[in-house]
């Protein structure tokens, strides 16, 4: 019966007919269903965002794919880990790019020269629409790289540029330095692991000096980190600089201290550093809108963490939480974190990166309960395997009525599945709801258990199926 009930939710979302217009499918955790699904998508005519994630296309199928891309009138492409001939995707996806606005072209092999060059002519076109792109891999030699830039400096459509694994020569960062200092569109950069050396570190401090437009910058793994941070001492526009997040980097912290712009940088640092850190926050409290850290530490010294979520806890304007810490929260530091999501009325957006046990999930989950500000949750690994952590989620779908977004990446026990679909149609403010663990066709009679106006996401077997009228 679950098996008939899940064919009949594919085969409704993938008739011709069908009014779908976005469709997101990852992880190939289809089983006898890969085959119809991948047949089914290629039907598709009207859809308008389409995600790709992981996802093995037979060779029968690819050509059909190939038609969808040229015919659909797309707004949002994200391809990302796809076995598939990337040129011929790429190619294709350039020559139907009307409507386009934002391309995700992510795959661990590199873009040949007929995809490189149909992107490059899409963006010297005067029809180009594209706000968003982002590429891997995209650099072969130097040249291309060169092309690739004297397109950007006629291109007037970007806002958003991620291009990482691409080697990216000084002499190339030396070219997007001198576009930088003049171009009034581009918003966010990220050149990440693109293996820049410090002579290219120091060109794009250098244009950051006179850029009045860009509001982050990625430049993970790349050399010359001090430099970069060195340039906030002239750009008082640029909001954040994300730096490597792996392990700490002295001379970039030293560099980060000496100019006391911890909230514009977001780096890797120990728990010995959060004192300085709190100290540096202090200064420009109520000031203080975001805070992004990735920390690294011991169980034992938790009264620096603590410490500084009770400063915070005075920060008025305090609007996103990012944190990713690589240890074991204690329950005084989920309490103090805790009492800093309930007692806040400006917080509107939290991001945990963090495996916790039970007893820390279940208090923040409480404090998140009693919020009246936060609009998206999102924690990666939470897990909701347990009784008390399904209750405290039980809670909080009942009594905050301001979240709009939960977001968890966590194994779910069998027998919360119900529980929590249940808690979420009840809840008439959650639009939602992304649950990415490993549920079975056998979930989906709780997972749909009412003809709800669609607005609520839900994951089936990594899946996430809705229509869009």
């Amino acid at each position: 019966m679950c098996r008939v009930v899940y064919l009949r939710l594919l085969s409704f979302s993938f008739s011709p007919r069908s009014n779908l217009r976005y469709l997101k499918i990852e992880n190939n955790c289809f089983g006898d269903f890969e085959a119809y699904i991948s047949r089914g998508i290629c039907d598709l005519t009207k859809v308008e965002t389409l995600v790709l994630k992981n996802l093995m296309m037979t060779c029968e199928t690819f050509f059909t794919f190939m038609c969808m891309l040229k015919k659909c009138p797309f707004k949002h492409i994200v391809l990302k880990n796809n076995e598939l001939d990337y040129d011929q995707v790429l190619s294709a996806i350039c020559s139907n790019a009307s409507k386009l606005k934002t391309l995700v072209y992510k795959n661990s092999r590199k873009i040949g020269f007929f995809g490189r060059r149909d992107l490059i002519e899409l963006l010297k076109s005067d029809e180009c629409v594209l706000e968003t792109l982002y590429v891997t891999h995209l650099f072969d030699t130097e040249d291309d790289g060169l092309r690739f830039m004297e397109a950007l400096t006629v291109n007037t459509t970007l806002k958003v540029l991620k291009l990482k694994f691409s080697k990216m020569t000084s002499t190339v960062v030396r070219a997007l330095g001198e576009i930088l200092k003049v171009n009034t569109r581009l918003e966010i950069l990220n050149i990440s692991r693109n293996k820049i050396d410090e002579t290219g570190a120091m060109y794009l401090a250098n244009a950051l000096k006179r850029n009045e437009t860009l509001k982050r910058l990625s430049f993970c793994d790349n050399a010359g980190t001090p430099i970069v941070v060195g340039a906030l001492a002239e750009n008082t526009t640029l909001r954040k600089i994300k730096l490597n997040c792996e392990e700490p980097n002295r001379d970039a912290l030293a560099m980060l201290w000496s100019l006391n712009v911890y909230d514009r940088v977001v780096m890797c640092m120990n728990l010995s550093d959060v004192a300085r850190l709190s100290a540096s926050i202090a200064e420009r409290l109520h000031n203080f809108r975001e805070l992004s850290v990735s920390l690294v530490g011991f169980t034992g010294q938790s009264c620096c963490l603590v410490r500084l979520f009770t400063l915070l806890c005075h920060a008025s304007n305090l609007e996103v939480i990012k944190i990713r810490i690589n240890y074991a929260l204690e329950i005084k530091e989920a309490e103090s974190f805790a009492t800093l999501i309930s007692t806040s009325r400006s917080l509107k957006k939290i991001m945990i990166y963090n495996k916790s046990h039970p007893d820390v999930v279940r208090l923040i989950l409480l404090g998140l309960a009693s919020n009246k500000s936060v609009t998206h949750f999102n924690w990666r690994p939470c897990m909701l395997n347990e009784k008390k952590v399904a209750e405290a989620f039980l809670t909080l779908v009942r009594k905050n009525e301001t979240t709009l977004s939960l977001q968890w990446n966590n194994a779910l026990h069998p027998k919360c599945t119900e529980i929590i679909a249940i808690a979420v149609e009840m809840n008439r403010t959650i639009q939602n709801n992304c649950i990415l663990s490993l549920f079975t066709p056998s979930d989906v009679p709780f997972l749909f258990p009412y003809p709800r106006d669609l607005k609520t996401e839900y994951v089936i077997s990594k899946a996430e199926l809705w229509r869009h009228y």
